[in-house]
């Protein structure tokens, strides 16, 4: 027996797809997405941890940063026949081959049935991949899903300056499109990165980088306890006057 799904997304119906999705639909394609082919279900499980619409060129970087080793024409084949399975859809419009989950809720079945440990290892390596690229190729959205990522599970890694060096990169970013609150949740885990007994000493311009605009954005949104904490460090380990006087 083979099960077809689909998602009439393109009227009045679309709707009502949230009511069509409910737990049990949701499971049930749980449990169809686990008896997929392995090569299938692995593509699903990697595009689930880009954005919501990714492109066959960076899901194919990401599989072989990962050493699954796929062409691109291979590739293509496996996810037309997820579209054939109603669990993808095809984006129009788009100059690149641009793919989205069907419903948000299939996006979210397609990393459910994960382990704790192999969900947070594939952040960590879909993390670290889409760092590389994004900074390779100056796309900003991948830095921010690969710090997303890095960040949920940075208890976890050894050598969190370089994830530090992310956080205040993204936080930047954020400042230029005037996203404060989302700036402040980048630079306070930037600092959280940091090795309190040597990042003074080792890494003076970053870390005081990244303390002077945590002050900044912590007053700009109204956190003056959090701006007396960040004034506190620069005042404490500034290395002249006009350092501590900024």
């Amino acid at each position: 027996i083979t099960f077809t799904w689909k998602w009439n997304l393109l009227n009045e119906n679309e709707d009502k797809l949230e009511n069509l999705l409910s737990d049990d639909v949701i499971e049930m394609v749980r449990f169809k997405m686990q008896h997929l082919p392995e090569i299938i279900r692995n593509t699903l499980i990697f595009a689930a941890f880009t954005r919501s619409t990714f492109d066959i060129e960076t899901l194919h970087y990401l599989l072989s940063s990962a050493g699954y080793i796929i062409s691109n024409k291979n590739l293509l084949r496996i996810l037309k026949d997820a579209m054939t399975m109603g669990l993808l859809l095809n984006v129009p419009g788009s100059n690149k081959r641009e793919y989205k989950f069907s419903h948000d809720r299939i996006q979210e079945a397609a990393t459910s049935f994960l382990s704790i440990k192999r969900s947070n290892k594939l952040r960590m390596q879909i993390g670290k991949a889409l760092e590389k690229r994004g900074l390779d190729i100056d796309e900003e959205w991948m830095l921010f899903i690969a710090v997303n990522h890095l960040n949920s599970v940075h208890s976890l890694l050894e050598d969190k300056l370089d994830l530090a060096r992310l956080n205040l990169l993204t936080a930047k970013i954020s400042i230029g499109k005037a996203s404060y609150d989302n700036a402040v949740v980048l630079l306070r885990t930037g600092v959280d990165c940091l090795d309190n007994e040597s990042c003074w000493k080792e890494h003076y311009d970053m870390t005081m980088e990244l303390f002077n605009l945590l002050l900044e954005m912590e007053f700009s949104t109204g956190n003056h306890q959090g701006c007396q904490v960040a004034v506190d460090a620069v005042l404490l380990n500034a290395k002249t006057l006009r350092e501590k006087e900024l």
